[in-house]
């Protein structure tokens, strides 16, 4: 029985780390900061789920060999620390990117901006404006 709660509360730990990754980065329409709270909130609560799935780890039974290393050594709270802190890093990263990221490009003057998209002609006038590009007087191809 002990076996099958510790499968348990450590397939809640991935689903909670998994919900939590999902929900800094996939979450279309939605802002930053909203981004970030719910973000946070999440990983505290996939924080106390690998907290408890640590402490189920730990029972102290004579079949479980485990049951006297230390709370940060169980797997649910490893994967918790290696996980937390790429997820922070990504997500900051992602949001510098889109957000903050310094643009390599030169600004245009806003007096040499288009105000208005440039139309797009129509197919027939378009292929009429090409093919005397493409072709010499003679009708051969022009390379």
């Amino acid at each position: 029985m002990l076996e099958l709660s510790k499968a348990a509360t450590f397939f809640a730990c991935l689903l909670s780390l998994y919900w939590t990754a999902l929900s800094a980065f996939f979450i279309p329409r939605l802002h930053w900061q909203d981004r970030l709270s719910l973000a946070l909130a999440r990983l505290a609560l996939a924080a106390a789920l690998c907290l408890l799935s640590g402490l189920v780890f730990r029972l102290p039974t004579r079949a479980n060999p485990d049951a006297h290393q230390p709370l940060t050594a169980t797997l649910p709270m490893q994967l918790f620390f290696w996980t937390a802190p790429i997820l922070t890093l990504l997500f900051l990263t992602s949001w510098y990117l889109t957000c903050g990221a310094p643009t390599f490009t030169t600004p245009t003057p806003p007096a040499a901006r288009a105000t208005t998209p440039p139309k797009l002609l129509p197919l027939p006038l378009l292929l009429s404006s090409l093919l005397p590009k493409l072709f010499d007087p003679d009708g051969s191809f022009r390379w």
